[in-house]
């Protein structure tokens, strides 16, 4: 009952009116059970007043659901937020994936190929300066394309990747 209480996007208020209906009603049955239960024993003379006898199973009835009742929302609020946390770090991980993903297929073609043109223009003038172009254009290549399988990436590999591309960017214009 907790758990559809929760499942349920109800406000606290109206999932409090319903647990302590829910609680009324399950005490009352516990009261007429052990009236019941009582009563194919033998009489209610041998536990007191009848009325003590209610209003005591009424309230141990209720403090019994109210203590269950707590801890089982405690419980399925606990489970609930944990799905929650696992739910976004999954997510968080797909929308890492999916924006590197982009930044690989937007990297090949128009930097790739512009990067190439320049270095086969450096080549005509200076020699040595396109051979450095093309070691930085690889190196770029590699930290780029390799795989980690993480979705977080060390601030040495992000340094090392922005300073390869600043570099490239500065020899090509």
């Amino acid at each position: 009952l907790a758990r559809a209480m929760m499942v349920h996007r109800w406000s606290w208020g109206r999932r409090a009116a319903s647990a302590v209906a829910l609680g009324i009603t399950l005490a009352f049955a516990h009261v007429i059970m052990e009236i019941v239960s009582v009563r194919s024993h033998g009489s209610l003379m041998g536990h007191g007043d009848p009325m003590g006898f209610f209003s005591y199973h009424l309230w141990h009835g209720l403090l019994t659901f109210a203590v269950l009742f707590t801890v089982a929302v405690l419980i399925e609020s606990e489970r609930a937020s944990r799905e929650r946390e696992l739910r976004e770090a999954l997510l968080h991980e797909q929308v890492s994936r999916t924006q590197l993903q982009m930044l690989r297929m937007q990297l090949q073609p128009h930097f790739l190929f512009n990067t190439l043109n320049s270095i086969s223009a450096l080549v005509e003038d200076d020699a040595q300066a396109g051979q450095r172009m093309i070691g930085k254009l690889s190196e770029f290549l590699r930290l780029t394309l390799a795989e980690t399988g993480h979705a977080d990436v060390p601030l040495r590999t992000e340094l090392a990747l922005v300073t390869t591309y600043v570099e490239l960017e500065r020899t090509r214009f």
